[in-house]
């Protein structure tokens, strides 16, 4: 890479043509703190200084083993209810009116 008038030349392997990009126009890339809402805090690197989060991989249920399931069988039993076994049954036809 060779630097021109402000603009950094480019040349892949692959590429015969060089690529200008220009120089100071992206964001400083720094070290960052993340702090997460149950107190944890973990060093990383990020375009912001300091990161705040609701859940992180200490207190998220996927990673520590708490995942807590949805009773399936709870839910047919609560469709059936509201449908009283007559979902997918054919209605009855309705008788005409006596004059």
């Amino acid at each position: 890479m060779s630097i021109v008038a402000g603009f950094a030349l480019v040349v892949t392997p692959n590429q015969t043509e060089t690529t200008a990009m220009k120089d100071a126009i992206h964001p400083k890339y720094v070290d960052s703190v993340v702090t997460c809402g149950c107190g944890t805090t973990f060093n990383t690197r990020s375009t912001k200084p300091k990161i705040s989060v609701e859940v992180c991989s200490q207190c998220h249920p996927f990673f520590t083993g708490s995942v807590k399931f949805v009773d399936a069988a709870g839910r047919v039993d609560k469709f059936n209810k509201k449908f009283q076994g007559t979902y997918g049954k054919a209605k009855k036809t309705a008788e005409p009116a006596k004059v």
